[in-house]
């Protein structure tokens, strides 16, 4: 498979690729991964079962946005991670992201809330009935 990646995360998407559940690279032609009825990156989503998408990245207020508002026209459940999300231009472009996530387009949290949560998760016994 044809790839290009950035010098940061090649390293860890090559760990990943190892693991139980490899990581998967899907190309990228627009700043959606989700804009056209038929993608990569949809097909697996769907074909996996996967339902819930985490968002972070660079630019909230183009790709980052632009994919979870399309993922959640899909009908996927979306979360945005404010402190993982970036943007290089005026402070109000991420800011109206975030309002909208928080209030119609999925929901908004932090990467701190989020690890407290699985932190509670693995350390809690869930007992299923047989």
């Amino acid at each position: 498979m044809e790839y290009r990646l950035i010098w940061t995360l090649a390293g860890t998407y090559e760990e990943g690729k190892k693991s139980a559940r490899p990581d998967v690279w899907t190309r990228k032609n627009r700043h959606c991964r989700l804009w056209e009825e038929k993608s990569a990156f949809g097909d697996y989503l769907k074909k996996e079962g996967i339902r819930a998408l985490l968002f972070s990245g660079v630019n909230t207020d183009q790709g980052v946005g632009s994919t979870l508002q399309d993922a959640h026209a899909q009908a996927f459940d979306t979360i945005m991670l404010k402190d993982g999300c970036g943007a290089d231009s005026l402070p109000y472009a991420k800011a109206t992201h975030e309002f909208n996530c928080a209030r119609c387009w999925g929901f908004l949290t932090s990467c701190r809330a989020l690890r407290k949560q699985q932190t509670w998760i693995t350390s809690t016994q869930i007992h299923k009935s047989d």
